[in-house]
């Protein structure tokens, strides 16, 4: 039977090629790209243990599916990938990182299952209002996510404006968090250009935020009060959004201005931004340093963040007064004076005086810190690979840690910041209706031409993969997609293809989607004599052992009649070597990998009956 073709002349947008990672454990690497595309196939993350290290794994999103629950955070339209975790009996937060050399804009959502796939409750990164975030520079961190212990929650990692590739997923659960501070968030309360409150956001918008300390206890800390926040921002947010001392212009307090007399909430407490604070006490997790390279101190505590270089600060001396010495200088923020109480001193400075507090009991508060930001326009926000970094975070201080409070190294330090991830969109981005092409059947070959004035290349994800085993998802202007197409399911299978072309010199992004159908050999009319009824997960192809070194065992489950060939591609799917198989080669074939070089590798064994894709890497 001869098998049909269907060709189409698109026009698309650009992006960047990414490589396949998987995440392994002995004997078989498990398959991170394509196995965990849905929430019912998650992978298992066993090891996540309260008050210790992150637990960090390889994971890869190329060639997997969009996401067909989630269409919030444009998971519905880039490949998705799932992990699940059971929390332990002591766990009250949640960090969640991702790192990407790969892609530039990493994707996080968070989902409660309570009752498994079936009935997942979003949950609110950081205790914010965003269903998700979305990283920049290839980076996205959810820091401070309040959890349930021993409950087990699901991850959805994606890859916004991309195909995808390898990332490091790194998670790590804290039993405190919440010692004084005992409910913040922060809040995005509106764009200017309308769109998703979680981005990603245009050039030269403005964004209306407020960073809530909505409640703070005195309770079980000898009485310590709320004294200051310290804001951090990303690279992304155009300068002219600061005054010269770095403060967000026409900052409100619970809607009074900053430095307005009495604008606390408790006696004759105010607040005002000061950029001469101290700290009282040594601390190994703080770091204070120039993290993103603007020239602007930032703040992390290495407890807490994965990349928060192990720095430390050293406290001064002594209380009630203190600063004789100062301690080390925290980054710029807002603070409050002006309840005089241990030391007869009047402040400012801030080491002399209380917080922002009357009792030591719980139920103090709200705080709510609201500006404006304008993200950077075009062309400063191309001017490295920082200036799409809107990301958004605070730390808080009691005065046990910066005022007259005295007592021992406060427990208030053990408050966990919130940081959350958010992008800046630079250059044109736009898009058009979904494509719907003619439906067809098993054995039959899409061919797909991609050729559009101005476009440098073109990316491109078909799914399913094991529909689609096509495994080039790269190519110049001009190329023509050849995708063999594979259904033995019993049923009629949905197959979308997400397109992405790139104009190097506008720096402009054009995303174009299409779908089709494939139908069974039944439903085409026509049933083939000689394919093998294999399902995906039957597992059709194994390589053993892995990962290898000088050689390895391909292994098959399905007999053929005709001659096969197993070929080697390289990660950029380029051809390596051939091995010819009889159709009476007993299910498996030795495969020496001397001369192939450490690295991620497609193996691919078909003829014209079959055609299965499996990875083999080689250590």
């Amino acid at each position: 039977m001869e098998r049909k073709l269907v060709q189409k002349a698109i026009l698309f947008s650009s992006f960047f090629l990414f490589q396949v990672s998987l995440f392994g454990g002995p004997p078989i690497v498990l398959d991170t790209c394509t196995t965990n595309d849905d929430c019912l196939s998650a992978i298992a993350i066993t090891n996540v243990i309260s008050d210790q290290a992150f637990v960090c794994i390889d994971g890869c999103n190329m060639y997997a599916s969009p996401d067909s629950v989630i269409q919030a955070c444009q998971m519905g339209d880039f490949p998705t990938v799932w992990y699940r975790l059971n929390l332990d009996d002591i766990a009250v937060v949640m960090n969640v990182e991702v790192y990407s050399t790969d892609f530039e804009a990493p994707v996080i959502s968070l989902f409660k299952g309570t009752s498994g796939c079936d009935n997942l409750e979003q949950v609110y990164l950081s205790s914010g209002n965003v269903a998700c975030v979305i990283g920049s520079d290839g980076v996205a961190k959810a820091i401070g996510t309040p959890v349930d212990s021993n409950t087990t929650y699901y991850l959805a990692i994606s890859s916004l404006l991309s195909i995808g590739g390898n990332f490091e997923l790194c998670i790590s659960a804290q039993s405190t968090g919440f010692v004084c501070v005992v409910d913040r968030n922060i809040e995005i309360v509106a764009r200017s250009t309308g769109g998703p409150l979680e981005g990603p956001f245009e050039p030269n918008e403005k964004v209306s935020i407020c960073m809530n300390v909505n409640e703070f206890t005195a309770a079980l800390n000898g009485c310590q009060w709320f004294q200051g926040l310290i804001p951090v921002f990303g690279n992304g947010w155009d300068l002219t959004s600061f005054d010269a001392n770095e403060q967000p212009i026409n900052t409100l307090l619970n809607g009074d201005t900053i430095g307005e007399n009495g604008n606390g909430l408790y006696g004759a407490a105010t607040w005002d931004w000061f950029s001469d604070v101290d700290y009282h006490h040594d601390n190994p997790s703080i770091n204070i340093s120039d993290l993103d390279g603007n020239g602007r101190l930032d703040l992390c505590k290495s407890v807490y963040e994965k990349d928060c270089p192990f720095k430390g600060v050293t406290g001064g001396c002594c209380g009630p007064c203190w600063g004789a010495p100062v301690g080390d200088f925290l980054p710029n923020g807002w603070f409050a004076y002006g309840i005089n109480g241990t030391c007869a001193t009047p402040g400012p400075p801030i080491r002399v005086d209380w917080g922002d507090g009357n009792s030591c009991g719980a139920g103090m508060g709200p705080w709510h810190f609201c500006f404006d930001l304008t993200t950077r326009d075009i062309p400063d926000c191309l001017s490295d690979s920082t200036t799409k970094d809107l990301s958004l975070g605070f730390y808080t201080f009691a005065d046990g840690e910066i005022g007259s409070w005295t007592g021992d190294a406060s427990v208030c330090a053990y408050d966990l910041p919130v940081k959350l991830s958010l992008l800046a969109k630079c250059g044109r981005v736009s898009t058009s209706n979904t494509e719907i092409l003619p439906n067809l059947c098993s054995n039959d070959t899409l061919l797909y031409q991609m050729e559009e004035p101005n476009i440098d290349y073109w990316e491109w994800n078909i799914s399913p993969f094991w529909a689609v085993p096509y495994i080039e998802n790269r190519g110049p202007n001009g190329f023509t997609i050849e995708a063999p197409l594979i259904n033995e399911s019993g049923e009629t299978v949905d197959v979308t293809g997400i397109l992405i072309g790139h104009e190097l010199e506008l720096d402009g992004i054009v995303l174009k989607k299409f779908k089709f159908k494939i139908g069974t050999p039944e439903t085409c009319g026509f049933v083939s004599e000689n394919s093998p009824k294999v399902t995906e997960e039957q597992n059709q192809i194994s390589i053993y052992p892995m990962p290898v070194t000088e050689s390895a065992l391909l292994e098959w489950t399905f007999d053929f009649r005709n001659q096969a060939t197993i070929t080697i591609y390289n990660s950029n799917g380029e051809w390596m070597q051939d091995i010819l198989v009889s159709s009476g080669s007993q299910h498996q074939q030795y495969m020496d990998t001397k001369a192939l070089t450490p690295g991620i590798y497609f193996v691919s064994m078909g003829n014209d009956e079959f055609h299965y894709v499996t990875r083999l890497v080689k250590l």
